[in-house]
C-alpha cells in the first residue's frame, strides 16, 4: 500500500549534548513577569509503545537535555522529542502526553520531562528525485547534497541538511530565492519512503552595488579591497564567495556573519541585487 504526503522539513539544528542558554531578553521579561517563563531540560524519561531501544531513547533525551523552552511553547519541546525520533527511522512518531514537573530554584529552572510516545514502523529511504530543475539540471549534483544514501534508515536531520545545502547550491549561482518541496511517497508494506523534490528556482540575480555602513575609513578601504577580490558589479551573486569574504574579514570585522551583518536589497524587475554591509553596533 502507497500514501503520498507533503512533509514539511522543519531546520532545527540540533546539537549532539546541546546546552542552550535562555535568550537573555527573554529570561529578564520573564523575571519581570512581562513575558513567558523559561525551563531548562534537566533529564528525560519516555514511555514508549514502539520498536525504539532502551539505548535509542537514551540518545533522543540526551539531544534533550540542557535545551530551554519557553514555558508558553510546550510544542517547540515536543516537536524535539519528534525529531529526536524522525532521526532513527520513525517518521510517523506521534508524541502522545509531555509532562514537565520537579523544577528546582535554579535560575532559570531545571525540570525533569516524562514523554509518552508512540515510534510507529521504522522506514528507510528508497530514492530521493527532483523536479523543476533547470539551472542544475544534473539529478546526481542534486542528490549529492543530501547526506543519506538510498536503503539507509530515513532520518529526517540528513534529509533537513540536504534541503539547506541545495539552497547553498543554488545561491552559489545567484538564485537568492530558490526553495525546495519534499513531496513523500510511503510503501507501507515494504517500509520505503521516495522524496520527490520540487524546486523552484526563481531569478538569478547579479551584483549592482555593494554599500559598507558603520564602518571607519581605514577599515572600508580594507574591507572593499578584499571585496573587489571576489566579487564585483556585473556579476554574478555568488553565496560561496560572500561566506569566504566574511572569512577573510575576521581580523577587520571579528565575529561578523552573512547572517547578522548583511543586508541584501532586491530589484526583481532588474534581477540586481544591492549589497549592504553593516559594521557597526546596530547590525542584526
Amino acid at each position: 500500500m502507497r500514501s503520498r504526503s507533503l512533509f514539511v522539513f522543519v531546520l532545527i539544528g540540533l546539537a549532539g549534548a546541546a546546552w542552550c542558554q535562555c535568550p537573555n531578553a527573554v529570561q529578564s521579561q520573564a523575571e519581570q513577569g512581562t513575558g513567558p517563563r523559561n525551563f531548562v531540560v534537566r533529564e528525560v524519561q519516555f514511555v514508549t509503545l514502539g520498536l525504539s531501544s532502551f539505548a535509542e531513547q537514551n540518545q533522543v533525551a540526551a539531544s534533550l537535555v540542557g535545551l530551554c523552552f519557553a514555558e508558553n511553547k510546550k510544542d517547540d519541546l515536543e516537536e524535539r522529542i519528534r525529531f529526536g525520533f524522525q532521526r532513527l527511522g520513525f517518521f510517523k512518531v506521534q508524541v502522545l502526553t509531555v509532562k514537565v514537573e520537579a523544577p528546582d530554584s535554579a535560575n532559570p529552572p531545571t525540570v525533569s520531562v516524562t514523554a509518552r510516545v508512540d515510534e510507529g514502523a521504522r522506514y528507510r529511504l528508497k530514492s530521493i528525485t527532483f523536479t523543476g530543475n533547470k539551472a542544475i539540471s544534473n539529478p546526481t549534483a542534486l542528490r549529492n547534497q543530501f547526506p543519506i544514501a538510498d536503503g539507509e534508515l530515513f532520518d529526517r536531520e540528513s534529509v533537513s541538511k540536504g534541503l539547506e545545502d541545495l539552497r547553498y547550491a543554488y545561491a552559489q549561482l545567484g538564485y537568492i530565492n530558490f526553495s525546495a518541496v519534499p513531496e513523500t511517497q510511503i510503501d507501507e508494506d515494504r517500509k520505503l519512503i521516495s522524496l520527490t523534490i520540487d524546486c523552484d528556482e526563481g531569478r538569478q540575480f547579479v551584483i549592482r552595488s555593494f554599500t559598507i555602513k558603520g564602518a571607519d575609513q581605514q577599515t572600508e578601504t580594507a574591507l572593499r579591497a578584499l571585496w573587489r577580490q571576489m566579487l564585483q558589479p556585473g556579476q554574478i551573486y555568488n553565496a560561496r564567495l560572500i561566506k569566504y569574504f566574511f572569512e577573510q574579514a575576521q581580523t577587520l570585522l571579528p565575529g561578523a556573519s552573512p547572517e547578522k551583518n548583511l543586508t541584501l536589497e532586491q530589484n526583481s524587475r532588474q534581477n540586481t541585487v544591492d549589497i549592504v554591509l553593516n559594521t557597526g553596533s546596530n547590525a542584526n
